[in-house]
């Protein structure tokens, strides 16, 4: 790559990052904007309270018909009435309204214009209902006086009088005539006329001030005594709540700046995928890789010398695992100068150099990648891939140390020194379970907890061997995890034939006599498969008669160790190759 090249690479890089971090942060900007807007909000939609006093009285005249016995033309307040001889009822209304002013030192309530407007009613409500319980039957209401508005100033009180009649012949006969026509005379009904006055203010607040009975006149076809009764405000202080309605327009303020937020990192986020080019294409893809296969793979500042080797291109980085798994090889990984190629080598003693590379110009998915994530091997394996599993097995059976062919170069990434033993060709490594567990991915590790978790909790025993652990009650092995390579495996005491047509697809072992016992064999590969295993494992218990203990199990962290370490603890075993 040319000088002007890298520069011209640098800058994209550069224009490109400035970009999509002013989108960020006026994204950020937005939504964290939505915070103070929706406290403005919601502390402008607080109603408003504004104290007040509030007084009334009620005078009333009852006007008589024409009688032998009263000389009077009407009888005042607070007497006893005979209801026969009721004609009309005068009913004189005081009321006093005024506004505290200390409480209207409020920065949302506008003094500019100090006048203010009382709008009041009043009207007289029908009502007949059972004498025992109270429900009313009927209830209907009369207007007696139509809106009237008053205004006033905000220093001053505010006084109200009317005058209002009331035909009282006319709402008795009203009462009679439902209570007749229902037949309720034996079903001990009352009925009442009661007087109510509703005030509510304007200008500075809207809100209901008062609302109150004012007179509850009995009516009745008995001419026995009736008595008047009223209830009217006396001075004291109240509050009014008014509904001010000044959040709202900040409420759409924070809305709109949440969602403009929201909108402009998902445009980011689009920017930001279609503007990668191909080097950016080819970084993101050595990153993936590297982070998902950290463990398998050893970085080496300089490039591999591959003189006096035959060289093999591999199309995925699927096989490079396959080859490193069968081979216990590393991977080394370098990658140029000008990082538009990375390639990864796999050395092996008989002189087979296999190679895996990403360029900048290759849009190829490297294993499956897609969308970052690692596609697993197929749960619907055909019957090609299960005989190539068997035929893997069978030859590491027949020769025992073909996964111990090849030398390992240096250690593992995470310690970053040098193997001891990396530059002697006459010697072999022979891995434990344990300690090709502490080697594997934390996936596998998730794996194998899960399945010796459910084990442990029917109370079966779990034994390990150096290379396998078994499943068994007493001699009775039920099954076998061990590695397949760096993968986990499992063989279970079933015959493989009753599920030929199942999901699982179970690889016939029966043929190879360390699989007597437990023919059923699969790879654990994925989530899915260790609860395919487990569903296994299951079935076998259940034909064993074994019953779930429930019991409480916490299987411990397997923390990842260097093969340094492994052959400190003897869990590797350094083998001597003979010599030819």
């Amino acid at each position: 790559m040319s000088e002007s090249e890298k520069k011209k690479r640098l800058e994209y890089r550069k224009r490109r990052k400035k970009r999509i971090m002013i989108q960020v942060i006026a994204a950020l900007v937005l939504i964290i904007a939505f915070v103070p807007l929706a406290l403005i909000s919601r502390e402008k939609a607080k109603d408003v309270e504004i104290g007040y006093t509030e007084t009334g009285t009620v005078d009333y005249k009852v006007y008589l018909k024409q009688n032998d016995f009263y000389e009077e033309e009407f009888l005042g307040k607070d007497k006893e009435y005979v209801a026969s001889l009721i004609d009309d009822i005068i009913v004189d209304f005081d009321y006093n309204f005024k506004l505290d002013e200390e409480s209207l030192n409020n920065e949302r309530v506008d003094l500019s214009n100090k006048m203010y407007s009382v709008t009041y009613q009043l009207y007289g409500e029908l009502i007949i209902s059972k004498e025992q319980t109270g429900n009313v039957m009927f209830a209907k209401k009369y207007p007696l006086v139509t809106e009237y508005t008053q205004y006033a100033s905000v220093d001053q009180p505010t006084n109200i009088k009317n005058t209002v009649t009331i035909d009282y012949s006319q709402y008795n006969s009203l009462a009679n005539a439902f209570i007749t026509t229902y037949n309720l005379e034996q079903q001990g009904v009352e009925s009442s006329l009661k007087l109510y006055m509703s005030a509510k203010i304007g200008g500075i607040c809207e809100g209901t001030v008062s609302h109150f009975e004012t007179l509850d006149i009995p009516l009745t076809q008995e001419t026995v005594d009736i008595n008047f009764t009223s209830s009217v405000p006396t001075n004291g202080n109240k509050i009014l709540v008014c509904d001010k309605g000044d959040g709202q327009p900040f409420g759409y303020l924070s809305i709109a700046s949440l969602g403009l937020g929201i909108i402009m990192l998902l445009v980011m986020g689009i920017y930001a995928v279609l503007t990668r080019n191909y080097d950016i294409e080819y970084d993101i893809k050595v990153k993936r890789l590297v982070s998902t296969y950290k463990s398998y793979i050893q970085k080496i500042t300089n490039k591999f010398c591959a003189e006096g080797y035959q060289v093999l291109n591999v199309s995925t980085f699927k096989e490079m695992l396959d080859i490193r798994d069968t081979t216990q090889a590393p991977i080394l990984m370098h990658e140029n100068q000008d990082r538009t190629m990375t390639e990864f080598f796999i050395p092996t003693d008989s002189k087979i150099l296999y190679v895996f590379d990403i360029k900048v110009e290759d849009y190829d998915e490297i294993y499956g990648f897609t969308g970052g994530a690692i596609e697993e091997i197929s749960s619907t394996e055909d019957l090609t891939e299960q005989e190539a599993v068997k035929e893997e097995v069978v030859k590491e059976e027949v020769v025992s140390t073909v996964a111990e062919q090849v030398n390992e170069v240096v250690d593992s990434a995470s310690e970053q020194t040098v193997d001891e033993h990396a530059y002697r060709s006459n010697i072999s490594y022979d891995y434990s379970f344990i300690a090709k567990l502490h080697m594997s991915a934390k996936e596998t590790k998730d794996y194998y907890k899960d399945i010796i978790t459910f084990v442990q909790s029917y109370g079966v025993n779990v034994v390990r061997t150096w290379d396998k652990e078994k499943i068994c009650v007493g001699r009775n092995v039920l099954a076998v995890i061990s590695f397949k390579g760096m993968k986990l495996s499992a063989a279970f005491k079933l015959d493989p034939n009753e599920y030929a047509e199942s999901k699982y697809k179970l690889v016939d072992m029966s043929t190879i006599k360390r699989f007597e016992k437990t023919p059923a064999f699969m790879k654990v590969t994925s989530d899915r498969k260790t609860r395919w295993v487990i569903e296994l494992l299951q079935t076998v218990f259940d034909k064993e008669g074994i019953v779930n203990k429930n019991l409480t199990v916490k299987v411990k962290n397997i923390p990842a160790k260097t093969r340094n370490a492994l052959i400190k603890e003897n869990l590797i075993r350094i083998k001597e190759k003979k010599a030819k």
